[in-house]
């Protein structure tokens, strides 16, 4: 229960600092994997940080971020969407190095 209720509390801090007002853009945008604290202890970048570094990089709108291990490395998978076409970003949760996502 309380893990439910930080990653709620998580959510709605992210969404906020976004300024995201719209309810329908809020359902579903932000999701993370069920992970322990010894392996979260090893994030060293917030959602929210990792967000500033994609969006340095890539232009349009953030529909969805997602933290995932990927080849046993934590990463936040970004995903934009500009004139109709969507764009991946991922942003290391370690060291925070930005690199482009596949289409």
């Amino acid at each position: 229960m309380k893990k439910n209720f930080e990653t709620l509390l998580m959510k709605i801090i992210i969404i906020g600092a976004l300024g995201i007002t719209s309810q329908p853009a809020m359902a579903g945008m932000f999701s993370s994997d069920d992970f322990s604290n010894e392996q979260m202890a090893t994030v060293k970048v917030s959602i929210t940080d990792a967000i500033t570094k994609a969006k340095a990089m890539q232009t349009g709108t953030v529909v969805k971020a997602e933290l995932e291990k990927e080849d046993d490395n934590f990463v936040y998978k970004i995903d934009f969407l500009e004139n109709g076409k969507e764009m991946k970003m991922v942003v290391d949760a370690v060291t925070g190095n930005v690199f482009m996502g596949e289409d």
